[in-house]
């Protein structure tokens, strides 16, 4: 319990700290809190990186001790605002017509509904499996982020932009369990939605039409299905929306800009498909701003190096390394080749649009609702021609080209690869936004084509909720199947409790507020105390769900059935044995509180380094299957799995008279002491 309520208080005092910068570079209210996201994140991530240097880069108590010492430092070098939080947003709330505090109650109840039910049914699968959660658990374990820890032998995801895994590695480093990779996508849906209401009504949107844009964005399957599990997408277009709204907000408050910044820092290092439009909106906030920042240079020239630090690391590290930024999808003629399994599966769309003949079918069941956002912000500008609605209309043209010209986004040749393809729908998601942003701004004009935008943004979330209803529980799992599985999710009665408590908590707060209050409720005493107690019991809360974790994830999410045999060994939740995995690792087998050192086995095996980690931890031995009905064009492909066949095989022999303590034709694992 103690880690999560350290989790809880350094989260308040990086809040705080944030809270305290906004407030000085102008922004109040819900848009004090947008501002103060991605300077809380952002320095979350710099604490992380510098403490790394020495290898701490995980340590709770340096962690702790560094957002409070960022809390002191915001306190004594900024002003102090001129209102409380609470108070602003107080305020606003009290400025809201009643029928719009309860659909905010009705929000806010499923967002906790969700939150909860997550994570007492908690399912890493797909890529929250075997790649995001173990960058995570290698590091916390060497506390040296951005250390590149090798996580899977066939493809370098190492290389990838990890920003969402070093902030992912800063709660998980303090809390020591998987508790925060559960919350992180719900709460960073939350900032969507908050981000997206927050834009939408600072340019002129009316609140009926902001919540039906939003909620057509936020309910996309495409999102809705990752909840469960610890992704990047719902990150990257979080970041993004939140950093569209701080430039829209910083035409009012120019300091604003510097929010921005961090945030698109935030969306590019958690993703390269957020990288164009975020620039766009940086970009033409700063243009229209021009005359107006030079008062606000310095903290801008801090907020682009931080960026450039946290989101930018990556891309600089591929390009010393690899020659490349964007290596390893990108080769430059003087750096490192694309590795085979990509080169082999860069099947794009703008290049071969005949191979979606006959299976347009697949992307409508990916897209759902993002056909109509996508189709109506093409057609917007017909509908309205402000120069603001041409703008959005041709920034979801210039996202669905940079789409459809992004790897995977064709049907490739051989089936095997069609999950490369249906994963890549998910890189569509910036020009999604931008289409929902392009028909909500176009309802704000006059005649009409306004009721054709809102009729566009209605349909939109008609078509999501159909494809959320066919979300489910996983039934069947073949590994080494598609990585995009379907994912674990509450029934529709979980939402629709948490709405029902939230609009009754809404009416509450609602009635409590037309009653008098003591006086000492209002000391900034009261408000310090009442903020930590919260993070107190919100960290005692947490430790429940933490405990057990990874035994209830294995009962849920397709785990190999060797991974989830491990994971059910007396102990082993709660122990510290090094765990050797060949192939790919499985973030779970960290253990519930990461305690579980995990390393790729090297390639090829060395016999020494095996025969010790059957002594010193768990082995974990893959079989893997080599095709052999590809295409002439995938030869290669059969080459590389060959090799790695061959590595396999090696390990096996080195093993061969060690008797296994588990194996099923797929897996083999050796244990501690096995003979």
């Amino acid at each position: 319990m103690t880690h999560h309520v350290l989790l809880a208080l350094s989260v308040l005092a990086l809040g705080a700290a944030g809270s305290r910068a906004a407030a000085a570079l102008g922004a109040g209210g819900l848009v004090r809190i947008l501002a103060a996201a991605p300077i809380a994140a952002t320095a979350a991530g710099l604490c992380a990186l510098a403490l790394g240097l020495v290898d701490l880069g995980a340590d709770p108590i340096a962690l702790a001790l560094a957002a409070g010492a960022l809390w002191l430092a915001a306190r004594a070098a900024l002003p102090s605002p001129a209102g409380a939080l609470s108070a602003e947003l107080a305020a606003e709330w009290d400025a809201l017509p009643t029928p719009w505090r309860l659909v905010l109650g009705a929000f806010a109840g499923i967002v906790l509904a969700l939150a909860v039910w997550l994570l007492r049914n908690p399912a890493l699968v797909g890529d929250g499996l075997v790649y995001h959660s173990p960058v995570v658990a290698t590091w916390v374990a060497g506390g040296d982020p951005p250390a590149l820890n090798e996580v899977a032998q066939d493809a370098p995801l190492e290389a990838y932009p990890l920003t969402t895994e070093l902030l992912a590695t800063w709660a998980a480093g303090i809390g020591h369990s998987f508790a925060a990779l559960s919350l992180w996508n719900p709460l960073m849906l939350a900032l969507l939605v908050l981000a997206g209401w927050s834009g939408l009504r600072a340019v002129g949107v009316t609140r009926a039409v902001a919540a039906t844009a939003i909620a057509a964005l936020a309910t996309s399957p495409i999102l809705i299905s990752q909840l469960n599990t610890f992704t990047t997408d719902v990150s990257a277009l979080a970041w993004l929306v939140c950093c569209a709204a701080l430039c829209a907000a910083s035409l009012r408050a120019p300091g604003l800009l510097v929010c921005a910044v961090l945030a698109a820092g935030l969306a590019i290092g958690t993703k390269t498909t957020a990288a164009p439009l975020a620039a766009v909106c940086v970009i033409a906030a700063a243009v229209a701003l021009r005359a107006r920042i030079r008062p606000f240079a310095v903290p801008l020239a801090a907020a682009l190096v931080a960026a450039a630090i946290v989101g930018g690391l990556w891309y600089l590290r591929n390009l010393v390394d690899h020659g490349s930024p964007f290596w390893p999808f990108l080769a430059a003629p003087w750096g490192d080749d694309v590795p085979f399994l990509f080169s082999l599966s860069d099947d794009r769309l703008l290049w071969d649009p005949s191979s979606a003949d006959g299976r347009l079918d697949e992307y409508w069941r990916a897209l759902y609702g993002g056909v109509a956002l996508v189709g109506g912000g093409l057609i917007a500008w017909l509908l309205d021609r402000s120069r603001r609605v041409i703008a959005a209309s041709a920034a979801t043209a210039f996202a669905l080209v940079v789409w459809a010209n992004a790897p995977f986004t064709a049907f490739p040749p051989d089936a095997v690869f069609d999950a490369l393809q249906a994963g890549a729908v998910r890189y569509l998601l910036p020009g999604i936004a931008a289409g929902a942003l392009a028909l909500a701004l176009a309802t704000t004009g006059a005649g009409g084509g306004r009721r054709v935008a809102a009729a566009l943004l209605a349909l939109a979330l008609a078509a999501n909720l159909v494809g959320d209803a066919k979300l489910g529980f996983v039934t069947d799992f073949e590994s080494g199947a598609a990585l995009a599985v379907d994912p674990v999710l509450p029934s529709a009665a979980v939402p629709l409790l948490g709405a029902a408590a939230g609009i009754a908590a809404a009416a509450a707060a609602g009635w409590l507020g037309s009653r008098p209050r003591p006086s000492w409720l209002g000391s900034g005493r009261a408000r310090v105390a009442g903020w930590i107690l919260a993070a107190v019991v919100l960290g005692a809360l947490l430790a429940v769900p933490a405990s057990g974790y990874v035994k209830r994830s294995a009962g849920l999410a397709p785990t190999p059935p060797a991974a989830a045999w491990l994971l059910s060994q007396p102990g082993f939740p709660d122990g510290d044995e090094p765990v050797a995995i060949q192939g790919r690792m499985f973030g779970t087998l960290a253990g519930d509180e990461l305690e579980h050192p995990l390393r790729l086995v090297e390639t090829p095996p060395d016999c020494s380094t095996l025969a010790r980690a059957t002594e010193d931890g768990w082995l974990v031995l893959h079989t893997t299957a080599v095709p052999t009905d590809l295409s002439p064009e995938a030869q290669g492909f059969i080459e590389q799995a060959n090799r790695v066949r061959a590595s396999e095989l090696a390990a096996a022999e080195c093993l061969k008279g060690t008797k296994p303590a588990y194996e099923d034709g797929e897996f083999t694992i050796y244990g501690p002491g096995a003979e």
